[in-house]
């Protein structure tokens, strides 16, 4: 990579760990979304997104940890799911062609989502969310793990609007249910990528440095401080852009 680059990515990479931290994600979908559009290789790109996740994820679930704020009841039938099938899909060898497409679709509903997102309420919803069958959660789980770990995501992007829609849960809920989640994910597939394929690029400390910096600030503000509504509108934007481009390639 030239240093133009590495400074688009780094530049980029912090705007997009500060924009996913406010709604308890973090930022895998978003860091392909650029790499796509710099013309990363595919092999440099999922494990990349899957370290920056784990970087993210991890300080907000220590944070989460400390304030005593995990919920372990929902979070084990997700994560008994979840970490097998990630790991699992993590090991497809998927030709560029495939990959590409795959992405791209990956690109479409995320952006979907994420648009979605700023359409709904940030206040925390008053109700005690419903419980979900432990199987159904496992199944949910499996699901989500196997396409983040061919994709090279942590799966929050779909995991937050199911939780929201069968659970009625709040964005604090969902958000505290989340981070946990992407990090074990995260770590299990890039445990399968070690088994199967992949390769991390130059300069990676400061693409960490920079995504943890980003997803501390995050984490410390509000959506509705800097019109992250609209951020939101315009990174889901990109990612359209970005899967044009992925259509086009493939």
């Amino acid at each position: 990579m030239s240093y133009t680059t590495i400074s688009l990515l780094c530049a980029a990479f912090f705007c997009i760990a500060v924009l996913y931290a406010t709604v308890g994600h973090a930022g895998a979908s978003g860091y392909l979304a650029v790499m796509v559009l710099l013309s990363v290789p595919p092999s440099v790109m999922r494990p990349t997104a899957l370290l920056l996740n784990v970087a993210v994820s991890l300080m907000m679930t220590l944070h989460l940890f400390r304030h005593k704020r995990l919920d372990w009841r929902m979070l084990l039938p997700l994560l008994c799911g979840s970490i097998p099938a990630a790991f699992f899909g993590a090991q497809f060898k998927l030709s560029d062609a495939l990959y590409f497409q795959l992405l791209a679709v990956l690109m479409m509903v995320s952006a979907g989502l994420l648009f979605h997102k700023t359409l709904q309420n940030q206040t925390v919803l008053v109700q005690a969310p419903r419980k979900i069958n432990w199987f159904v959660a496992v199944l949910i789980g499996a699901g989500i793990g196997v396409l983040s770990g061919m994709t090279g995501t942590g799966g929050g992007i779909f995991l937050s609007p199911l939780l929201v829609l069968l659970c009625a849960y709040g964005m604090r809920e969902t958000a505290a249910l989340s981070a946990p989640f992407i990090l074990f994910n995260s770590l299990s597939g890039l445990g399968g990528i070690s088994t199967a394929m992949g390769s991390l690029p130059e300069h990676l400390g400061w693409f960490v440095v920079v995504v943890i910096l980003g997803g501390a600030l995050g984490a410390r503000l509000s959506s509705d401080i800097f019109s992250g509504k609209v951020l939101l509108r315009l990174l889901s934007a990109v990612m359209l852009i970005s899967a044009s481009k992925l259509v086009l390639i493939a």
